[in-house]
Parts: C-alpha cells; sequence; structure tokens
C-alpha cells in the first residue's frame, strides 16, 4: 500500500504516508525500513524531524 501511495502521490512525509495507509507512525516507518532495505524507496531527512520517503532508483 505505501508503495501505490508512493507511485500514485510522489514523496509524501512519514506522516502524510501513516494518514494515507491508515496506520500509526510506527507501522509506517517500520515498512518503509524494510522498503529503504530494500532499495525500493528513499528516506530523506529534512530539519530535525521531517523524513520525506520517495520511490528509490531504479536498479539495472
Amino acid at each position: 500500500m505505501v508503495l501505490a501511495i508512493l507511485r500514485q502521490a510522489g514523496s509524501q512525509t512519514i506522516d502524510r504516508l501513516s494518514f494515507e495507509a491508515g496506520l500509526d507512525w510506527s507501522q509506517t516507518f517500520s515498512i518503509i525500513d524494510r522498503l529503504s532495505r530494500a532499495g525500493s524507496v528513499t528516506l530523506h531527512r529534512r530539519g530535525r524531524f521531517d523524513y520525506h520517503v520517495s520511490l528509490g532508483r531504479p536498479t539495472r
């Protein structure tokens, strides 16, 4: 579901993804952590507590 939201809406904050997916922050972060380790998404820190998630770059 998180990947579908990012494909449709583009880069999102973790808070916004949580809201859109109907999950709490910790569930969303856990999903993003796994997707990030797999290279499917990229997590960018903006500011002290603001994180943006975007789709990872395709690998060849």
